[in-house]
């Protein structure tokens, strides 16, 4: 695994380790617990890397460590732009539907990531941050984070993001209503089911509950649809009580002005990093952990 260099991915190599040995009481022994936001706080994301390669071997590796990333694709039928199956490609990680079947009294914390238009889902891998939060899910929570990284695209609107979540269904979703992470453009689809609900968009009246049907809970990093979307729409997500962490950085400007909008429109929670229009690959430790803080703030 690779953390590349969107950004600052904290400690160095030697710095991680020494974090690891000090978290260890100073042993260094594998055998020791450790706290992974206890690593991100102090060593960021090459601690907590650092740690999972070293824990590699410690037991013979099981095929279902919720840690695994792994990689496929499922095919949708995209009927709102004509007909005809499109590939959507992603990362998983976390318990399998096969696991949530098994245990409905856990559910897990399902999170889908889009992308912006100049990326990828491979994005979300090499700048260590979809690493960080399965090594976090497979030490603190025994797996009950599911995570999928998408390549879904940037000009998918409302009616084509539900007939990719509904592909996902069965296979690698619940189907319950999911938290979305929208960076920069890719929050067109979500909006556009706002749009919809408030609208006269939907073909159907069922389309008019896609929002609520789909998503949870909303975390956009500066998703440039905000500023055109209807104060209406933006308002639906308090009625709804669909919670939203609008993050941006302190380098971009239109990304504060999503945020701005978004936080005395839709009641949403404010949080501004160090960095420019994609924040999240330029402070990633500092991004895993407010998305994490927002998850336990509002039960997620």
């Amino acid at each position: 695994t690779t953390t590349g260099n969107a950004g600052n991915t904290g400690a160095s190599a030697t710095e991680a380790e020494a974090t690891i040995i000090a978290a260890r009481g100073g042993s260094g022994k594998k055998s020791e617990e450790i706290s992974p936001n206890q690593l991100l706080r102090k060593g960021g994301v090459n601690a907590i890397l650092l740690n999972a390669n070293n824990n590699v071997g410690e037991d013979e590796e099981d095929e279902d460590d919720p840690m695994k990333i792994t990689e496929g694709k499922v095919t949708y039928e995209d009927a709102n732009k004509g007909g005809g199956a499109k590939l959507l490609s992603y990362y998983h990680c976390g318990p399998t539907l096969h696991d949530t079947n098994a245990n409905q009294e856990d559910a897990p914390t399902e999170v889908v990531l889009l992308h912006g238009a100049a990326f990828t889902k491979t994005d979300w891998k090499t700048s260590g941050i979809l690493d960080t939060f399965c090594e976090i899910n497979n030490d603190e929570d025994g797996g009950n984070l599911l995570l999928l990284a998408l390549d879904l695209p940037v000009s998918a609107d409302g009616v084509e993001l539900g007939i990719a979540f509904d592909s996902l269904r069965n296979q690698l979703l619940s189907g319950s209503p999911v938290i979305f992470i929208s960076p920069s453009a890719s929050g067109k689809g979500i909006v556009d089911l706002a749009e919809i609900m408030v609208g006269d968009k939907a073909s159907s009246p069922s389309k008019k509950k896609d929002l609520t049907r789909i998503v949870k809970a909303w975390i956009p990093v500066a998703s440039g649809s905000v500023l055109k979307a209807s104060e209406e729409a933006l308002k639906v997500f308090e009625t709804y009580e669909i919670p939203i962490l609008s993050i941006h950085g302190d380098k971009d400007e239109m990304g504060k002005k999503v945020t701005e909008m978004l936080g005395s429109t839709a009641n949403a929670k404010t949080v501004e990093l160090s960095g420019g229009h994609p924040v999240y690959l330029d402070s990633p430790d500092e991004f895993v952990s407010e998305v994490l803080q927002f998850l336990e703030e509002n039960g997620l």
